[in-house]
């Protein structure tokens, strides 16, 4: 992956289903030039998946990153059994006995109910919860509606975006009945009142045999910087390699992910974030070379109310 790549997926990440013209308009490019990439990205299995689907905040829901201690000798396909419990959204597998899952709930009670689901595996010896707060996104909350807003065709075009986020608007108009000019309303609709969260699921390491590096790190100074003082401060140290970072909810840490070629570099990452900060410990590693996604609870709201 190159500059333009990673600017593609960002974009790609707030609005899956903007236009390729879109795109080659904004990075100054061919529109055959972001057509070859995005389906590069596809093929490459970089990008997973498009999906469209009801955003957290209004279905009041939260999310937690669960480190896993897995027990010796375990694939990676053992592991997606985990998947089956609708708080769990996603799931990555280290090399070293170590993965973790990012779980979504409304309660602490569907918090605790995902975390015994993992720890009552027999592939896992330890589950341990720590919720975050994601990066802001780029939106106005000030148009925000509830859910109450949606009228039923929006629940059926919600329905028909699950298998593809990118599906045509004439396809989807298909799917539920309705115009494409009907379609293109209600999407709009949608998406002005931030009713819908278009993104794509992502696997950065999966070209040129790549990993991701997740680091658990604590400092004092993580309460007095905002999220973007610290993205400038990790981007301008570590540039291509740094990819997103999470702040735990509860306590004065971050959750830090970078894409690295070889498990070599991690002891150099390990040193420039240590040189950051005067008093940054690093509580926690792992290095995952694969993520696994799964549907979670937002689909059975869709299903319920289209019942």
């Amino acid at each position: 992956m190159d500059a333009l790549d990673r600017l593609i997926l960002n974009e790609l990440s707030y609005r899956c289903r903007i236009s390729f013209s879109k795109l080659a308009e904004k990075f100054d490019v061919s529109l055959t030039t972001i057509k070859n990439r995005v389906e590069a990205l596809v093929e490459e299995g970089v990008i997973l998946r498009f999906v469209v689907q009801l955003p957290l905040e209004i279905v009041h829901a939260n999310f937690a990153v669960v480190v896993l201690d897995i027990k010796p000798n375990t694939m990676t396909e053992d592991l997606r059994s985990l998947g089956t419990n609708r708080f769990i959204m996603a799931l990555g597998a280290g090399y070293e006995p170590q993965g973790f899952a990012i779980a979504v709930y409304r309660t602490n009670d569907e918090l605790i109910h995902a975390v015994d689901h993992l720890q009552s595996s027999k592939y896992v010896e330890n589950a341990q919860a720590f919720p975050v707060v994601g990066p802001p996104m780029p939106i106005d909350r000030s148009l925000s509606k509830g859910f109450e807003s949606l009228k039923k065709i929006d629940w059926k075009i919600l329905k028909s975006l699950q298998s593809d986020g990118r599906k045509t608007l004439s396809d989807i108009a298909l799917d539920v009945g309705a115009s494409v000019p009907t379609v293109r309303k209600r999407l709009t609709f949608m998406r002005e009142h931030n009713l819908i969260h278009e993104t794509i699921q992502i696997n950065p390491a999966a070209t040129e045999r790549r990993f991701v590096v997740m680091f658990v790190i604590r400092s004092s100074f993580f309460v007095e910087m905002d999220h973007f003082e610290l993205e400038k401060k990790f981007r301008e140290k570590f540039g291509e390699n740094y990819w997103i970072s999470f702040r735990m909810a509860n306590s004065p840490e971050l959750v830090l992910t970078f894409v690295v070629d070889s498990s070599k570099e991690v002891v150099p990452l390990r040193s420039g974030l240590l040189s950051l900060f005067d008093d940054a410990e690093i509580t926690g590693q792992m290095i995952v070379p694969e993520w696994v996604y799964f549907p979670d609870f937002r689909d059975d709201i869709i299903d319920e109310h289209l019942s």
